[in-house]
């Protein structure tokens, strides 16, 4: 009896952790803008899932579902790529720690949503982020009335420069469920186009241009996830007229957005060279430019500087003597980026290969009708944002990912009946890893 209710204990309490993941950066704003706590109160994510890694290690055995064990092959291999890398690149212990800590929190945390959730909490995750969609919205709307513009409005993410980043990952997972429930006939058409109204307004407000495009393969997905049906047609129709409307509001706010959305003026911008100085690199240009000025020879290119020595932290003793250097050069706004000027091609492929895994087993588990269907989807949809959002922006990187990760591990959360924890599961094949 004593080891079922020690096992009991560690089940409430890793799962306890694992809600703080998941609903930790929708409140962090809250907590330091307005009750103006102290700083510290940013890492309340790091102690949940340190908390929840120390609580694994201290079982005698930790079972690994089929499912999820080419997961922990890729990320096992890219942990210990990483790791001999920097034995070769050594500065210091403490940036390889502040560069694990950047990536692999969230592989804990999909780890720990995908092995203590069930089905009905990943259900239950994305209906608690649909409800904050309207008080997000009149947030953003408030902000914007007091003479918040651009990175400036983050709804319930605050108004601290940057905010929008969460914001665009909050918007794409709401409206990804909202349309997708739509196409598939479990949600009502008015909510569904009121969210995708709203979202658009928001993002015009926000000048959150990346977003229209994001809506664009939102849209395109999940037409192709959903059965054919005349609704389905409307739904793309509406979404093409919506996006006309929306970029036409944003042009209005911000009139030097007049136009942007032409195909001559996205090409334009995505090809551009540099980002915001004429001595900086631009989101496309990012490797070429890399290769040029910092990983000039194969070897470097193949491996990189190391994890964690281009990284740059408000805490003094984690920031490195690169990122002082340059940080003008802006490599840190873009993960794909970051990832392949501190660990090269090998460490650039390894890292997209997780969430090639990610699109392709929920694919699977889609097709072989083994998994829920709206959770499969929308890990699918999600997924395909990751590949936009390594070039785009650092999303991967902040605390915004919590958010990401929880919609890639939607599909392996535990169906009804299964229990979590490691326990048996019939008809299931487990892989266990003794430590």
């Amino acid at each position: 009896m004593s080891g079922v209710k020690k096992s009991s204990t560690f089940m409430s309490i890793s799962k306890t952790m694992a809600y703080v993941l998941l609903v930790y950066p929708l409140f962090l704003a809250a907590l330091q803008e307005l009750l103006r706590l102290p700083g510290i109160v940013k890492y309340v994510a790091d102690m949940a899932w340190i908390t929840i890694v120390l609580l694994f290690l201290l079982r005698s055995k930790v079972h690994i579902r089929r499912v999820l064990a080419p997961f922990a092959i890729v990320v096992g291999i890219f942990a210990l790529y990483t790791f001999i890398v920097y034995l070769f690149r050594y500065q210091s212990i403490l940036y390889y720690l502040w560069g694990c800590r950047n990536y692999f929190r969230f592989f804990v945390a999909f780890f720990a949503f995908s092995v203590l959730f069930s089905e009905r909490d990943g259900l239950w995750g994305l209906e608690f982020l649909d409800k904050l969609f309207y008080i997000n919205a009149l947030l953003c709307l408030i902000q914007f009335i007091m003479g918040k513009h651009q990175d400036n409005i983050g709804g319930i993410f605050g108004t601290a420069t940057g905010c929008n980043g969460y914001l665009i990952i909050y918007l794409s997972i709401t409206v990804c469920k909202t349309l997708l429930g739509y196409m598939d006939g479990t949600e009502a058409a008015i909510p569904s186009l009121a969210k995708c109204i709203i979202a658009l307004v928001i993002s015009a407000l926000a000048e959150l241009k990346f977003f229209f495009i994001v809506f664009v393969v939102i849209l395109a997905i999940s037409a192709l996830l959903t059965s054919f049906s005349i609704k389905k047609v409307l739904v793309l129709l509406v979404g093409t007229l919506l996006i006309s409307i929306g970029a036409a509001i944003l042009g209005t706010i911000y009139t030097y957005f007049d136009g942007f959305f032409s195909f001559d003026s996205l090409l334009a911008s995505l090809l551009q060279d540099n980002y915001a100085s004429s001595e900086d690199m631009g989101r496309i240009s990012a490797i070429p430019f890399i290769s040029r000025r910092f990983l000039k020879t194969v070897p470097d290119q193949l491996f990189g500087l190391g994890l964690g020595n281009c990284d740059t932290s408000s805490i003094a003793i984690f920031n490195t003597s690169f990122s002082d250097r340059y940080v003008n050069l802006h490599y840190s706004i873009f993960s794909y980026a970051m990832m392949f000027l501190e660990n090269g091609y090998i460490g650039l492929i390894l890292y997209v290969l997780f969430f090639l895994l990610c699109f392709i087993n929920a694919r699977k588990q889609l097709k072989r009708e083994s998994g829920n269907r709206l959770l499969c989807q929308v890990a699918i949809v999600m997924s395909v944002i990751c590949f936009i959002l390594l070039i785009y922006n650092s999303s991967l990187r902040t605390d915004a990912g919590y958010m990401i990760f929880f919609t890639l591990a939607l599909p392996y959360m535990q169906r009804t009946g299964e229990i979590n924890g490691g326990v048996k599961i019939q008809g299931r094949r487990k892989i266990k890893f003794r430590l």
